[in-house]
């Protein structure tokens, strides 16, 4: 949900309102690779979250994360089965959302 703020007939910001929680999302280079994303504050353009990654191979590699508007990020967890940083986009329609990582991790596509 994307929203313009005006005072006095001026643009003063954007506000996106990413919705990302209470959907499986499916890397988009292989269906077996999905992501969760929980403890998500709703109705926000900002909020933190955790999340796992059901791996390939099997088992879970937790994270935690946030976004602000499209931006968002997350680390995997100490102990995980991954380690490293993702940083990326959600698109307008909260449909898919972009991530790279300079931690050696592949970029990702995932579709909601």
């Amino acid at each position: 949900m994307v929203a313009n703020l005006s005072c006095a007939g001026t643009v003063l910001a954007a506000v996106f309102i990413p919705l990302i929680g209470a959907s499986a999302w499916t890397n988009t280079a292989n269906a077996n690779n999905t992501f969760f994303f929980f403890d998500i504050k709703e109705n926000t353009n900002t909020s933190t979250f955790s999340g796992n990654e059901n791996l390939i191979g099997g088992g879970q590699a937790p994270f935690t994360g946030s976004f602000l508007n499209h931006d968002i990020i997350f680390v995997y967890n100490a102990g995980s089965a991954k380690k490293g940083t993702y940083k990326g986009t959600v698109n307008d329609a909260s449909t898919i959302i972009t991530l790279t990582s300079s931690d050696n991790l592949p970029a990702l596509a995932l579709k909601k």
